[in-house]
């Protein structure tokens, strides 16, 4: 069994730092779609909101902490089988390639309706 301080104190920090800002970030999402809007909730009220960059930026870091908290998650369920050395770096590499590229697709979605939201509030 390896020692703890070589699995990396980093993955262990961020995983309980992601975790406090999801569970800050799903409770300030939970207050600002079900108090602070106009009921019934619309697509277009959602875009309104996402013309601001406050809204922006605060999904952009729910959605990088969202992937990295559960990716990490994973790949340390994983590594409690002790798996081989060159199975464990195969698996920790293809999780951190599927972390960047939901990553970057989440950031492209997120953009496109942000820019959607922002041309619709011009042509007010």
């Amino acid at each position: 069994m390896r020692p703890a301080y070589r699995e990396g104190l980093w993955p262990w920090l961020l995983q309980r730092v992601t975790a406090v800002i999801l569970a800050v970030g799903l409770l300030v999402h939970f207050v600002a779609v079900h108090f602070m809007v106009k009921r019934p909730l619309s697509f277009d009220q959602i875009r309104e909101r996402m013309a601001t960059p406050f809204w922006a930026i605060f999904d952009g870091i729910l959605l990088a902490c969202a992937i990295y908290h559960g990716l990490n998650g994973a790949l340390g369920i994983f590594q409690d089988f002790n798996p081989r050395p060159g199975v464990r770096r195969f698996v920790g590499a293809l999780a951190g390639v599927v972390g960047v590229l939901t990553l970057a697709y989440g950031v492209y979605v997120l953009a496109y309706h942000v820019q959607a939201a922002q041309y619709l509030a011009l042509r007010k």
